[in-house]
């Protein structure tokens, strides 16, 4: 199940130039392969591996939410 997020302005941004529509994001967020938590920048960043490559998608912690995650920012691994 997909936790209830919103978007930052940055990922909505980073959305639109790296071309990764919502519903892969929402599938990053559902089940992600992996997450790396990120001490200094107060975040997570999710992986998963989808048809169109690995997207990563990194969110404002906690992880797993405990309500609304934030998502701050997405693209897909090189």
């Amino acid at each position: 199940m997909t936790p209830s997020y919103r978007l930052s302005r940055h990922a909505q941004q980073r959305m639109l130039e790296r071309h990764v529509v919502e519903s892969n994001a929402e599938e990053v967020l559902a089940s992600p392969d992996s997450a790396q938590h990120d001490p200094n920048q107060r975040s997570y960043r999710l992986e998963k591996r989808l048809a169109q490559g690995v997207l990563k998608v990194w969110v404002v912690q906690p992880w797993p939410p405990v309500g609304t995650v934030q998502v701050k920012s997405v693209a897909w691994k090189d």
